[in-house]
């Protein structure tokens, strides 16, 4: 299950084979996010059609992404369990994407990455991952995009106890009000 946490984030899902599918728009409402991706299954059409999933014109991730507000962080997370069975058109697809400030994020499933998909993302301002193959795996990876889409870089926070009594267990909470988060830990 997907969480989107604080924000406007909204998400589209196209599905592909030979083909695209809107199936569902630009949405950040929960239950109908993960209804759909809980959904999805491989289609049973033979064939993987990369450009299609870029480049159809209802449903390929740049045309539903190109006229987003300006001031909105464009991603596409590329999805994929196959190679395409007709030619990338990769030059086109780097075009689009960095004239309409759209960063892409390839990820593969059970494949090594390979230098095409690795080229988009580095063109684009994405990242590459491949070879995914757990559920866990691919959450970490959504985690990472997001982080990396909110500027958020990870910190340090340091403090000195006084006196530092070593025979206590010292417990200690952090919040974050801008997100209403909070941790608590114990340490020696």
């Amino acid at each position: 299950s997907l969480n989107l946490g604080a924000g406007d984030t909204k998400i589209a899902l196209t599905a592909f084979d030979t083909s695209a599918y809107l199936m569902l728009n630009f949405t950040n409402y929960m239950q109908d996010i993960n209804t759909q991706v809980g959904a999805l299954t491989p289609f049973h059409l033979p064939g993987t059609n990369y450009n299609a999933a870029f480049l159809h014109p209802v449903a390929g991730a740049i045309p539903l992404l190109k006229n987003s507000p300006s001031d909105v962080e464009r991603i596409v997370i590329f999805l994929t369990d196959g190679d395409p069975t007709e030619p990338f058109q990769i030059a086109t697809v780097i075009r689009e994407a960095v004239a309409n400030h759209i960063k892409v994020y390839p990820v593969t499933l059970d494949l090594p990455m390979v230098p095409y998909l690795q080229e988009l993302a580095d063109k684009t301002g994405g990242l590459a991952f491949a070879n995914v193959r757990t559920r866990a795996e691919i959450s970490e990876i959504y985690g990472r995009i997001a982080r990396q889409s909110q500027n958020a870089t990870p910190c340090t926070i340091t403090w000195w106890v006084d006196p530092c009594d070593t025979s206590k267990i010292h417990r200690a909470t952090v919040s974050y009000p801008a997100n209403n988060a909070s941790a608590s830990f114990t340490y020696d």
